[in-house]
This record gives structure tokens, sequence and C-alpha cells, in this order.
């Protein structure tokens, strides 16, 4: 009996392979509406949770009357903050976002800073108008400012189902993109 050779079952390096430049662009994917609201919901989960036990806490021992104002004021930063500095330092993706498997993006694919800041800045006032008139008048938000707000809200979602790229009237304005992540 002749005993042949067995080939090799390693892989053989054939040579080296070149990448790409950096300055090749990749077409990114804009995130879709739904996909955009899914990582809203749930930021807005894990905020909402922890600030409903605390009001409940504070109602429940008469002490929210006294301290509504600091506290609404207090939540409101804690809100920028989260969406700010996640967005910022977490290579454009808050916990939803991440979750969802979306991201924010520059012009250039760098975000900035200052576009993150005007971002949510921009979308808060959208979204907050009527606590935000509240806490800088003291007066109490009528029906007309209701209205307002829906419509705001409204057209911010509009625009994310009407443009092609899903953006937002907050996303033209701080010149971002939501864009699907890449797995």
């Amino acid at each position: 009996m002749v005993k042949r050779k067995r080939a090799s079952t390693r892989a053989k390096i054939v040579g080296t392979v070149k990448t790409l430049p950096a300055t090749v662009a990749v077409k990114a994917v804009a995130a879709s509406t739904l996909r955009r609201f899914g990582g809203f919901l749930i930021d807005y989960l894990i905020l909402s949770i922890p600030n409903s036990v605390i009001l409940w806490v504070l109602k429940d021992n008469g002490m929210y009357t006294p301290i509504a104002t600091v506290y609404n004021t207090i939540f409101a930063l804690i809100v920028l903050a989260y969406f700010v500095f996640l967005t910022w330092k977490n290579n454009g993706q808050t916990i939803g976002m991440q979750i969802v498997g979306t991201r924010v993006v520059g012009k250039r694919g760098k975000l900035q800073l200052s576009q993150v800041i005007v971002r949510f800045v921009v979308l808060f006032l959208l979204v907050q108008f009527p606590a935000v008139y509240r806490l800088i008048t003291g007066n109490d938000v009528g029906i007309v400012l209701l209205f307002l707000n829906a419509l705001a809200i409204l057209l911010v979602v509009a625009m994310l189902a009407i443009d092609s790229e899903h953006r937002g009237l907050h996303d033209l304005i701080a010149g971002t993109w939501v864009v699907r992540e890449k797995k």
C-alpha cells in the first residue's frame, strides 16, 4: 500500500492585503423613523422611571409643591445632560440608541459637541415647550400652548417620516444624521 501525501489543511498566505485609503467614505444608511422612536422610547423610560419614583415619594410626603420649580429645573438639566453627554462621549449613542442600533453622526462623520448641544436643545424645546414656558414664566400652560406643542411634535415626526434621510428639524438645524449601526 502506497501512502499519499495529504494536502495541507492550513490556509496559505498569498500575499499582503492592501486596505482602502482612509479617505474613502462609506455610505451610511439612515435609521428608520420607527428605529429612532424605539431608541428615544428606551431613553425616555430610563429617565422617567426614576423620576416617577422621586415624584411619588415627594407627593406622598407633601413635599412636592414647595420644591416643584427647583426639582423640575434640575430634572430638565439632568435630561439634557443625559442626552448631550452620552451622545458626545459615547460615539454618538445614548443607551437607547445602542439597544436599537443607531448612531448620531456629523456631516463629515465626526460629531462636534456644539452639534450635540444644538440638536438636543432644539429637540427639548420642541417637545417640552409647555414645561419650559411654565418654568420661565411661572404661568399655567393654556390650551393654545398645548396645541402648539402638539403641532411641534407632529412637525418633528412628519419630517422624520417625509425626509428621505429621516432627519428631523433638530437634525437639520444641528447638521446631524441618525444612521443605522454597522453590524
